[in-house]
Formats: C-alpha cells, sequence, structure tokens
C-alpha cells in the first residue's frame, strides 16, 4: 500500500515537472510573438500593400517531447487521467503557433535582440497551495489541506483575517462613502470659480487632499498666496499619487483682492459683502446733499445682488439685507432725528421705523423686478422693468408718508443734464433716470463678473431668419445719454436778464429775518421784523417773513397787526407768516383754542389780506401735538407790478403777477398746486427748520416744485442753520443760510404764458410713459415678426416652382 502510494506521488511530481515545462515555452513563445508584431508596426507605411504583419509559417514545427509526453500518459494510473488530458489538449492548441517564425520580407525589420528573461512567478494566491492534489479519499495525509482565511470577506486581501472592517463605511471599495462630507462640496473656494477644480480641497484632520490632476501655475500661486504646503503621497488604492497639504488658509490678503477683485465676491462671505456695500452707499444716498449718483451705485447693487439672492432666497438673507439698509438709511438721518424730539429715544424709535418702512418697500420692489423679469421674455422689456418699477413705487409712497418725498430714496438734488423732463414727467422722472442707470452698471457688472455671453446666432429653417439673443444694456444707455441733449435747447437754463423790460417784467423779492446782533432778542418780535421790513420796502416788490414770525392770540389782534403793516410799508407787499390762536370747534365752553400756521399778503391798495393760506400738512410728533392742519388749498392771486422810475410808461404799461403761497413741509407732498388753472409766476414759501440737514432738503424740494410748474418759488428759513433764496426761473442756487435779511431782483418773462406744465396738466398719469416704453418693444417685435412672415408667405406662392435654369419639360415657344 505505501509502495502503491509512493509510485502515484512521482507519477505527480513528473506530470507537474512536464506542465511547468510547457508553460515556460508557452510564454517564450508569446513573448516573441508581441515584439514581433510591435516592432512591425513601428515600420509601418501607408503606401505597402495589404500584407499581414508577421509571414505565415509554412509548417509547423513539432514541439520536441511530445512523444514523452504521449508515453508518460499512456502509463499514468487511471486516477491521473484528468490531468494529462487537459496537459494534451494544452500542447495540441500550441502546435498552432510557429516556434520559429521565418525570415520577414524586405520591407519589414525584427528586432534581434534577445527577449529579457521573464519571470514566470504566479502570485502567492494563485499558486497551489500544496504539492498534493489528492483528494483524500486514500491514503489521507494529516499535513495535506487547504488554508483560505487569508481571503476577505470581499475576495480582497486587503484587511487583517477575520476582521469586517472592509463593510465600514470608511472603505471607499466596498460602498463606503465616496466624497468627504465634512463641508459643502459646492461651495465657492478662496478662488477665482476657473480655479475650482485645482483649488477644492477636502479638509480633514490629517490634512487636505487635492484632486490627482497636476495643478496649473495658476493655481500653484493661489496656493502659495494662501499659505499652503504640499507634499507627494502614492494612494495605494487608485495606484497614483496624491498631494496632500499640511497647514491652514490664511485670510486673503490686500494684494491678492486687488490683483484678483473678483474673488472678493465669490468668497463664502458674499452675502456679507454685497450688503456691507449696499449699506454703505444707500447711506450716501439718502443723505441729504447727495445727488442721484450714489442712488445709482447704490441701486446697482441691488439690482446685481437680487439676481443672487432671490433665486435661493431664505428669510435670514432677506432679514440681513433688510437690516442693512434700514442701518444704511437712518445714518444720516440721525442728527436730524435727534433735534426733532425732545428726547434722544424718542427720536431714535421714529427715525427707526420710518427707515424700517422705506427699506421694506425697497426690497418689495426689488424682489416684484425680479420676479416679473423671470415672466418678461421681451429684452427691451427686461432692462426697462426695473425703472418703471421703481419709479412708479416712489411716485405712490408719498401720497402714504406723512413726511411726503422726504426719508425716501427720490432725490431733491437732481441732474441739470435730465432736468428738462422734469416739467413734462415730474420728478419721477428722475428716479426712472437713476434706475435705468442703475441697470445698465449692474449689467456691466455681471459681465465682468462672469464673463460676456456669447450670442447664439441659431438657424432656423422654417423662416431662414438667425435667431439672435441680443443685449439690449447698450442701447439702453445710449439712449440715456441721448436723453442729455435736450437740456441744451429746453427749459430755463438762465435766469432772464432784470435789466431788459421788453423781454421780462422785473422787480426785487427779499426775506425778512432779523439778527440778535442788531434787535438783541433772542426771539424776534413783531416791532423787530416791522422795522427790518421798512428798510428794505424801496428795494423789493415781494418780501417775506418766516414761518411762525409772530403770534396772535385772535383774529382782532391779527387784523390790527395787519392794518399796522399797511400803514408802515408802502412800496411793498409783504408776506406775513404767522401762528394764531382759533377756538376749537369741539369745546363748547369757549375754553379751549387750536393753533394754526398761516400766511397773509399785505398791501396798501387792498384793505383786506389778497391771500390767506393755512399750512396743510405737519411734521408728524414735532408738530402735529400742538397745531392743526388746514384742508383748504392756497389759492391764485393777480398783483400788479409799479412801473420803475427810469422806464417810460410806453414801454411798461400794466403789468401783473399771479401770485400764490405754501408753508414748509407743503412743498415736500406731492402736487401741493393741483388744484390751480394757470400757471402762477411767484410762489411764497415761508419755513422754519430746525437743522441744517433738513433745511437742505426742505429747499430743495421746493426747488423740484418750483420746476414741476415752470415757476419761481421765495424760499425764506427762519431756522438757525435754514437756506433761503430764490428756486426755479435758472436760479440754481440760494442766497444765505441762517439769520439775515436778502434782497435780490428777478425777472419773469414778459408777456406771462399762464398755460400750465404738461406734468401740471396731466399729473401723475404722465408715469404711463415708463410701461408703455415696455410694451411697445414687445407689441413692435410681434407685429414685425407677422409681417415678415406674410411677405415671405406671399413670395413663396409666387415663386415659379421650376428654377430658371431648369429646362422646361415642354417647350412651348415651337407650339
Amino acid at each position: 500500500m505505501q509502495t502503491q502510494l509512493d509510485l502515484r506521488k512521482e507519477e505527480t511530481k513528473t506530470i507537474h515537472s512536464k506542465c511547468d515545462e510547457l508553460e515556460a515555452k508557452l510564454q517564450q513563445l508569446r513573448s516573441s510573438a508581441l515584439e514581433l508584431s510591435m516592432d512591425t508596426l513601428k515600420h509601418f507605411s501607408d503606401d505597402e500593400e495589404d500584407e499581414p504583419l508577421v509571414p505565415l509559417p509554412d509548417d509547423a514545427e513539432i514541439i520536441e517531447g511530445e512523444e514523452d509526453m504521449d508515453q508518460d500518459e499512456t502509463a499514468a494510473p487511471s486516477r491521473a487521467e484528468p490531468a494529462a488530458k487537459e496537459a494534451t489538449t494544452e500542447a495540441e492548441t500550441i502546435e498552432d503557433i510557429p516556434s520559429k517564425a521565418p525570415s520577414p520580407k524586405p520591407q519589414l525589420s525584427m528586432s534581434l535582440e534577445q527577449p529579457p528573461d521573464l519571470d514566470d512567478e504566479l502570485d502567492a494566491s494563485l499558486k497551489p497551495l500544496g504539492p498534493s492534489i489528492d483528494d483524500g479519499t486514500e491514503g489521507k495525509v494529516d499535513d495535506l489541506q487547504l488554508d483560505i482565511s487569508g481571503l476577505g470577506p470581499d475576495g480582497l486581501p486587503v484587511e487583517s483575517a477575520h476582521d469586517l472592517s472592509q463593510l465600514t463605511p470608511s472603505d471607499a471599495l466596498v460602498g463606503g462613502a465616496m466624497m468627504d462630507e465634512s463641508e459643502d462640496p459646492f461651495a465657492e473656494t478662496f478662488s477665482h470659480v476657473n480655479h475650482f477644480r485645482y483649488l477644492t480641497v477636502a479638509v480633514s484632520d490629517k490634512g487636505m487632499t487635492a484632486p490627482s490632476q497636476k495643478p496649473s501655475t495658476t493655481a500653484g500661486a493661489d496656493r502659495a498666496q494662501a499659505g499652503v504646503t504640499a507634499r507627494e503621497s502614492h494612494d495605494p488604492v487608485i495606484g497614483a499619487s496624491r498631494q496632500v497639504y499640511k497647514g491652514s488658509i490664511r485670510p486673503v490678503s490686500a494684494m491678492h483682492l486687488i490683483a484678483n477683485p473678483r474673488d472678493l465676491f465669490s468668497s463664502g462671505k458674499r452675502d456679507l459683502v454685497f450688503v456691507t456695500i449696499i449699506a454703505v452707499l444707500s447711506s450716501f444716498a439718502l443723505s441729504t446733499v447727495s445727488t442721484i449718483t450714489p442712488s445709482i451705485l447704490a441701486l446697482s447693487a441691488l439690482h446685481a445682488y437680487s439676481r443672487i439672492l432671490f433665486p435661493s432666497v431664505t428669510k435670514g438673507r432677506v432679514g440681513f439685507l433688510w437690516a442693512g439698509l434700514a442701518v444704511g438709511g437712518a445714518f444720516p438721518n440721525f442728527a436730524a432725528s435727534h433735534e426733532a424730539l425732545s428726547t434722544g429715544l424718542q427720536s431714535f424709535v421714529l427715525l427707526s421705523v420710518l427707515s424700517a418702512f422705506t427699506s421694506a418697500i425697497v426690497v418689495v420692489a426689488v424682489y416684484a423686478e425680479w420676479a416679473l423679469s423671470r415672466q418678461t421674455t421681451s429684452p427691451a422689456g427686461k432692462v426697462l422693468l426695473f425703472p418703471a418699477i421703481w419709479s412708479s413705487i416712489w411716485c405712490t409712497v408719498p401720497y402714504l408718508s406723512p413726511v411726503g418725498h422726504l426719508l425716501t430714496w427720490s432725490r431733491g438734488a437732481t441732474l441739470e443734464a435730465y432736468g428738462w423732463m422734469i416739467p413734462i414727467f415730474g420728478t419721477s422722472s428722475q428716479d426712472w433716470i437713476a434706475a435705468a442707470w442703475a441697470v445698465v452698471l449692474s449689467e456691466v457688472f455681471q459681465t465682468w463678473y462672469m464673463g460676456p455671453v456669447e450670442q447664439d446666432n441659431s438657424y432656423s429653417e422654417d423662416d431662414e431668419i438667425p435667431q439672435i439673443h441680443s443685449n439690449n444694456t447698450p442701447i439702453l444707455a445710449g439712449a440715456l445719454i441721448l436723453l442729455i441733449v435736450p437740456s441744451y435747447f429746453v427749459g430755463n437754463v438762465l435766469p432772464l436778464p432784470v435789466g431788459n423790460v421788453d423781454e421780462a417784467t422785473t422787480f426785487g423779492v427779499g426775506c425778512i429775518n432779523p439778527t440778535f446782533q442788531r434787535y438783541k432778542h433772542y426771539a424776534p418780535s413783531f416791532k423787530d421784523y416791522l422795522e427790518e421790513t421798512k428798510k428794505h420796502q424801496n428795494r423789493a416788490k415781494f418780501l417775506l417773513w418766516p414761518e411762525g414770525a409772530v403770534t396772535f392770540d385772535s383774529d382782532k389782534e391779527r387784523d390790527e397787526a395787519f392794518e399796522t403793516i399797511r400803514a408802515n410799508v408802502s412800496g411793498a407787499y409783504v408776506g406775513v407768516s404767522f401762528e394764531q390762536y382759533v377756538p376749537d370747534p369741539k369745546d363748547k365752553s369757549g375754553h379751549k383754542s387750536l393753533k394754526k400756521t398761516g400766511i397773509a399778503i399785505i398791501g396798501k391798495d387792498s384793505k383786506e389780506p389778497y391771500l390767506t393760506y393755512y399750512k396743510r400738512h405737519l411734521v408728524p410728533i414735532v408738530e402735529s401735538y400742538q397745531l392743526r392742519h388746514s384742508s383748504e388749498p392756497p389759492a391764485l392771486v393777480n398783483v400788479s407790478i409799479a412801473r420803475p422810475k427810469d422806464v417810460p410808461k410806453s414801454a411798461w404799461g400794466d403789468r401783473n403777477v399771479s401770485v400764490t403761497a405754501s408753508i414748509c413741509l407743503d412743498f415736500a407732498m406731492p402736487l401741493p398746486f393741483s388744484h390751480l388753472e394757470t400757471r402762477p409766476g411767484l410762489i411764497l414759501a415761508p419755513a422754519r427748520t430746525w437743522e441744517r440737514s433738513v433745511g437742505l432738503s426742505m429747499w430743495l424740494q421746493a426747488k423740484q416744485r418750483a420746476q414741476e410748474l415752470n415757476s419761481m418759488v421765495l424760499w425764506c428759513d427762519g431756522g438757525e442753520g435754514g437756506f433761503s433764496g430764490i428756486a426755479g426761473g435758472g436760479y440754481q442756487t440760494f442766497e444765505q443760510v441762517g439769520p439775515g435779511s436778502w434782497v435780490k431782483d428777478i425777472g419773469i418773462e414778459h408777456p406771462f404764458r399762464e398755460a400750465p406744465t404738461l406734468y401740471a396738466r396731466w399729473q401723475d398719469s404722465t408715469m404711463l410713459v415708463y410701461w408703455i416704453a415696455i410694451l411697445f418693444p414687445a407689441l413692435s417685435v410681434a407685429n414685425m415678426g407677422q409681417v415678415v412672415s406674410f411677405i415671405r408667405g406671399r413670395r413663396r406662392e409666387t415663386q415659379p416652382l421650376l428654377n430658371s435654369n431648369q429646362p422646361q419639360l415642354i417647350d412651348y415657344s415651337s407650339v
């Protein structure tokens, strides 16, 4: 039994040795054939004929040792027959491969170098587990066994035996996490969007792992700028090297932002950057001394930020923008509100409420424009939508606000280049101009940041018209520039000459404001105003006292004061502004009274005032708690202007001036003179402001009302920092700031045209022009498309079926 077992072992060893020899020869033949084919490919030419890369052998050679194999297989016991048959089959297959190839043709070449020795050592996992392949049914050997502990549960020997750690999420090969989820994979890094593929890193406890691609020079410079060092590391899983960055990213330097300004907006703090810029610009825009230029910049930032904010809008981000606008709008008005009330807390609360209300309107306006622009298909309508919405909103808000145009985004200091539009479209035209320029700048910023948008000149086979996605922003910018041209020809650009009586009715106007240095009274009395008026009566035809100059306890005291003025001032019309106590109609006992602020025009030729008017709009809290407003609008009266002594009667004749009046805050309200059927020549405007910025704001409001009516306003402010002067009629600047009297000669056109301006006649209905401008381009494009389709349809109908170059099937000339 033991002898038979030894015999079988020897036979098995012999078979294994034969198999090893066959395998070595097979590997040698394969390597020779591969080298021959590769060398032939290198010398292949297109000029050659279709011939095989390696010539076919003439006769197949018999491999030596084949007969011995047959003898061994015949002598082998029956138990080794499967292995012997397998070896025989393998040997028969090898017969088809020549052991020695014939020489190639001359046009081919073959390397004669000996191929290197190939290591035929198999992988450890592929080698036989033992010297015996006996199944163990006979002659069982105790030390013969199969060890499979080296294989992991997934078939890969990547972890220690008897351990299921391969199935944990940390291993990506067996279904673990495929990417680092410690941060947002879509978040922008510190570099520009074009470098995201190189600079996006996954932060872990061991460092930052960058992509395996070779970084560009720009990416390397950005990493160097960020203070990140790299080292090469081989990844055993992907079989490639990777760069592991140690350290942390330092804040981007100022020089880097100067060289790459886009990084300021592409970082993760983009909301903070935009809101900060908007808050700062809105603070400048809402300042009383600013023009519409800061408003244009602030609106352009808002318009650009809306394209980022609203597509992924959240309550927190909208609230952050609203808070930034509220703070920016309240900051320039803090000093004025602090002086308005007795306590700073009340002033702060009032200012905060008004600023928050205004800021909420701004956010709603920007959101409405963004939402509607997505539904607008017309390119022209998209760029004109925001100006129409913006001007419409700020034309409506003054009707609801207790302070009218104050504390709104409508600026009093307009651009002179667009001033000619105010008598036609009102001050809403300035809001439209500001929003239109903001759209232009916003589009320029977006193009700079995102890059120019390539035009898709797609071709349509149906109508043969190239479809071009046009950008109307340059057209809008060109239109805004062209709107400057009429300012050189339309409107009162310069005041009329006061020395030419043929073109103008000249007379003097003045503001009476006594000073402490002269009269030694902190609050000038009625006598002080009367003495100051008598000094200037021979130099002016209209002298105006500031708002609430004197106080009367009754109608009788008021009438006596008017008679005194009439008796002492004979050469001028005096506009007396006063405060008067009147009985409260709700109090039947007659013990309570109300206080009103009014103005009366006194002249020597009439025992009654030419005009009496009481203030209709009171400043909230500051005046409303102690005064009562009126609802009666001011009248329009004609007063005669006496002939100057140096002008002959024939050259002067009878000349009149139409005069009306209003008081302070009335000028901040929309359409204070909408009831007038004719154009006034002069408007008397007493005022009293408590702070210089408020005085300047009211002066600018009076100037805008004068431009709307194409008239002139005599503004007399009795406040400490009040502004006084002539507004309108070509006069652009004030005459004086603070206390003190002054007189100025002016001229009104002769003959005087009483026809009201287009805005005074149509009022805010002129705002429809802004919306028609949106609809007209869309309708025009639609109509033009229909016309073109109709013309081309007619052309197709009239075209012959056959081309003129093609011969006719029938020759009609011979018939």
